[in-house]
C-alpha cells in the first residue's frame, strides 16, 4: 500500500527470500531491502524510522526467557528497541494471530487495561482504532492490531512483567 520500497527485518531468511521472489515477479514494490536479525536486537541508528510494522511477530516472543546464562525480556526489548529507532512522533504498527475460538487467543480484552499500560511506560500512545479484526467473511482470518505513536523514551526501569503478559502466555 506505500508504494515505496520498505526494509524487511527477519530472523528467519527463508522469509526475506520469500520476499524477494515476490519482488520478482512484480507482485511487490521494487527496491525492498532485506536485513536478517532479531527484533529485540534491531540492527539500525537510533531515530532512523517513521514506521515500524511488527507483523504477527510480537507473540512469538517471551515475557522472560534465560540464554547463555542471563536473564532476556525479549517482549520488553523489542518495544523498547521499536520505540528507540522509531523517529520522534513515529508510529508502530503491531498485529497479533487471533483465534475465532476464544480458548485459543492470544491475547483478550482483559489484557488490554495492563498491555496499553506497559505501552505507556515503554513511551507509547495506544492509538483509537487498536482492536480486534477480521478478514473476509468467507475466511477464519482474525487480528488484533494496536496502532502506536512513540510520546517519549521509554522508561529506563523494567516493567513489572504483568504488563506485557497475555492470556496464552
Amino acid at each position: 500500500k506505500l508504494r515505496e520500497p520498505v526494509i524487511n527485518l527477519d530472523i528467519n531468511r527463508h522469509m526475506l527470500n520469500a520476499g524477494k521472489v515476490l519482488e520478482e515477479k512484480g507482485k511487490i514494490t521494487p527496491g525492498n531491502k532485506a536485513s536478517q536479525g532479531s527484533f529485540h536486537q534491531i540492527p539500525y541508528k537510533d531515530a532512523s524510522f517513521d514506521l515500524v510494522n511488527l507483523g504477527l511477530a510480537l507473540h512469538m516472543s517471551k515475557t522472560k526467557l534465560r540464554h547463555k546464562g542471563k536473564e532476556i525480556r525479549e517482549r520488553e526489548s523489542t518495544l523498547r528497541e521499536i520505540n528507540r529507532v522509531l523517529r520522534p512522533g513515529g508510529y508502530a504498527i503491531i498485529t497479533l494471530p487471533c483465534s475465532q475460538n476464544k480458548k485459543k487467543a492470544v491475547i483478550s480484552k482483559q489484557n488490554f487495561s495492563n498491555f496499553y499500560k506497559g505501552l505507556e511506560q515503554l513511551g507509547f500512545e495506544v492509538l483509537p482504532f487498536a482492536g480486534f479484526y477480521n478478514g473476509p467473511k468467507d475466511s477464519k482470518f482474525k487480528v488484533y492490531l494496536a496502532g502506536l505513536r512513540k510520546t517519549s523514551e521509554p522508561t529506563e526501569e523494567p516493567l513489572d512483567e504483568e504488563l506485557l503478559g497475555w492470556k496464552m502466555d
